[in-house]
């Protein structure tokens, strides 16, 4: 079966489908975060952060933010909030915020743990019109050691960030990490596209101590 039938019908700008990189970045996410502070950042329409909650994923967690700056996706990030569990509802916070720019204390606080599916794609001069696309796919706002190093600085000492990245663009990925010293890589797994060439890399990094 497809990992992709395992999801419930998100809600999504016009133009706009969730993937397989969501799927399994959700997967990725720890089985427990007793009392701690989740987010899913520049979270789209949420499919990463609510799959992985509804896949029993982060269990225990205190609060699960969901930020992200488009307002493209802001009504349908909403709706797909009302998706997870009702248990869970109480704990989900909505933040309307650049993630080069939101602070900790806009956010509720330091996170123990963060989700995030970056753009990747270089800017192009045929973007797609529809502009949730291309804020999700194509790298506009900042490059990525600018955004691992906003996201750096949301995360306690000692907490985790685990990131799809596509497995063509290691090198680019590499180089972005060198400029984040904060950020310590811990783990790396592949993972391929049935069907396709496309390889998508998860990776798992610590903030350091220092």
């Amino acid at each position: 079966m497809s990992i992709l039938k395992l999801a419930p019908d998100y809600r999504q700008p016009k133009g706009l489908h969730f993937a397989f990189d969501s799927i399994r970045l959700a997967q990725a996410a720890p089985r427990a975060l007793l009392n701690g502070r989740a987010a899913d950042l520049g979270a789209g329409s949420g499919v990463v952060g609510l799959e992985a909650l509804n896949q029993g994923r982060l269990q225990g967690l205190r609060e699960m933010v969901f930020l992200e700056r488009e307002l493209a996706f802001s009504d349908s990030l909403a709706a797909n909030l009302t998706l997870a569990q009702k248990s869970l509802k109480t704990r989900l916070r909505l933040v309307l915020a650049d993630l080069r720019e939101v602070t900790p204390t806009e956010i509720g606080g330091l996170l123990d743990y963060a989700l995030f599916n970056p753009p990747w794609r270089e800017p192009s001069k045929r973007g797609s019109p529809i502009p949730a696309k291309r804020a999700m796919r194509e790298s506009l706002f900042g490059d990525l050691a600018t955004l691992l190093t906003a996201a750096a600085a949301l995360i306690k000492p000692g907490g985790g960030l685990t990131l799809s990245w596509p497995g063509a663009a290691l090198a680019r990925l590499m180089t972005a990490l060198a400029l984040v010293p904060q950020l310590k890589l811990s783990w790396l797994k592949t993972y391929r596209k049935a069907g396709s060439r496309f390889t998508l890399l998860l990776v798992g990094l610590i903030k350091s101590f220092n």
